[in-house]
């Protein structure tokens, strides 16, 4: 699932109805760096009132494994936060935030 797929991106981001800021607050690989915890804090507001109708930090975490270390910390950092994103998401889908 992505953004656009979910319907949170606007063909003319000046006539969105919603602002996303997203930070990414830390990235965190566990000691042989198989595992990578991703921590994004998503702040979703009305562009009408400026009202906030999101802010919190999400935490997902996920292991791969991969011969190489190079490879294995890439895979599992975009494995990492692939996750996040979808989580995000998944908290929309029950907040139904439709702007």
């Amino acid at each position: 699932m992505s953004l656009q797929n979910a319907g949170y991106l606007h063909g003319n981001p000046a006539a969105a109805p919603m602002l996303l800021p997203v930070a990414l607050i830390s990235l965190d690989r566990g000691d042989i760096g198989v595992a990578t915890t991703s921590r994004i804090r998503y702040s979703l507001t009305s562009r009408a009132s400026g009202a906030p109708l999101f802010n919190e930090v999400v935490v997902e975490e996920c292991s791969k494994y991969a011969f190489a270390a190079w490879e294995r910390l890439q895979i599992s950092t975009e494995c990492s936060v692939r996750n996040n994103i979808e989580a995000f998401l998944q908290k929309m889908l029950l907040l139904r935030v439709d702007g």
